[in-house]
């Protein structure tokens, strides 16, 4: 099956690496060099010891055993893991792993291209649960237990909290008892947590699925809220046989990944705290700017206010084309946000602005991006 054109990759790898370009829709935090990265080891990498031969097929036994421990429970162990080659990788092999022809996948709308795509590619049967505009885009959480406990639930559930775009996350309590009823329907439910460990208050920190639920499956990584994306190291955690039919569809996609970037992702990983805490201070300055320069142009955008995470939505007050808009203020402009119109299949006038970048450069492109909204709208 030929999937559809990835619109969001499709529209960064347009504007993204031009020369200067501000991006600010961007959903990972602010990126680390390898410098920086290396001076939180507590010992020497040693990097020209590193045998650049073939690797575990679920990773690095070391990084493995590292990212089991940062869950903090005794039900996850290194046989719970699987290294992957980012979070596409990870959603790939675990749709591929859970769901087959005719079965009903239970996906929330909007939601990261790939994970409606991946499942038709497994032959699923999409049925779709919706963040609610007119409800300041909260999940229909009612409209999906309804459905677990139906006269025919569906075979998967997935779930992303904190969710991308909207920024929105489920408490503990809704999110235990969707895990719970479904766990009791014999729904396998899978939860994306790339966005999770940033809360904006008044938010409460809602703890891992798996600490929830050991039936769970999470997949996770350092392109996000660890500011990361380079190294391209994601995992998947679930039942240890769960596990091992991943491992098998993985030897049809990129087998492993680099030696090198596990020994790299395995320092992040053990410095998970450290790094996590300069993402909430970056993300914690850059909403401060956002809302202050959201209210001072209240007669261009409306917005919503996120509960986690490092994204949220802004909404053109204006009867403008968004994605047309976003073109204009990417090439005139040199200011790059995400139209979720084009990129999520959202309503009109919604674009995702990112809260993880360099705060200079952040405050310098909503700056620019302010001082050219009058000429950018009225060419529209």
């Amino acid at each position: 099956m030929q999937p559809p054109l990835f619109k969001l990759e499709a529209f960064f790898e347009e504007f993204e690496f031009r020369p200067n370009m501000y991006v600010l829709g961007s959903s990972d935090a602010q990126t680390l060099s390898v410098g920086e990265l290396l001076e939180m080891s507590e010992e020497p990498l040693g990097l020209e010891d590193i045998l650049l031969e073939y690797q575990d097929a679920k990773g690095d036994e070391s990084l493995r055993t590292a990212v089991a421990e940062m869950y903090k429970t005794a039900t996850v162990t290194k046989e719970n893991v699987l290294i992957t080659t980012g979070a596409s990788e990870a959603i790939f092999l675990a749709l591929h792993a859970l769901l087959n022809p005719g079965d009903d996948a239970m996906v929330c709308r909007p939601v990261f291209q790939s994970v409606p795509e991946v499942a038709r590619m497994a032959g699923a049967k999409l049925r779709f649960y919706d963040y609610v505009e007119q409800d300041d885009f909260r999940p229909d959480v009612a409209a999906v237990l309804a459905a677990i406990n139906g006269e025919s639930p569906p075979r998967m559930l997935f779930i992303n909290t904190p969710h991308n775009p909207t920024g929105r996350a489920l408490d503990e309590a809704t999110l235990n008892a969707l895990l719970g009823q479904a766990q009791a329907a014999r729904v396998a439910v899978v939860v994306n947590e790339m966005y999770s460990g940033v809360w904006l208050p008044p938010t409460q920190p809602v703890p891992s699925a798996l600490t929830l639920n050991p039936g769970a499956i999470v997949i996770a990584g350092l392109s996000k809220v660890f500011g990361l994306a380079g190294l391209r190291i994601g995992w998947i955690i679930g039942p240890s046989e769960f596990i091992q039919i991943c491992k098998g569809l993985r030897y049809y996609t990129s087998l492993c990944p680099p030696a090198i970037l596990q020994k790299l992702g395995e320092i992040a990983v053990r410095n998970s705290e450290k790094i996590l805490e300069r993402t909430r201070r970056v993300v914690g300055l850059n909403y401060e700017t956002a809302l202050q320069w959201l209210r001072a142009h209240e007669r261009f955008f409306g917005w919503i206010a996120p509960d986690a995470g490092q994204v949220m939505l802004i909404r053109l007050k204006s009867d403008t084309d968004t994605d047309s808009f976003a073109r204009e203020l990417a090439t005139k402009v040199n200011v790059l946000l995400i139209p979720c119109t084009t990129c999520f299949d959202m309503s009109k006038g919604y674009l995702r602005l990112g809260l993880g970048g360099e705060p200079s450069r952040f405050s310098e492109g909503l700056t620019l991006l302010g001082d050219s909204l009058d000429t950018v709208l009225a060419a529209k």
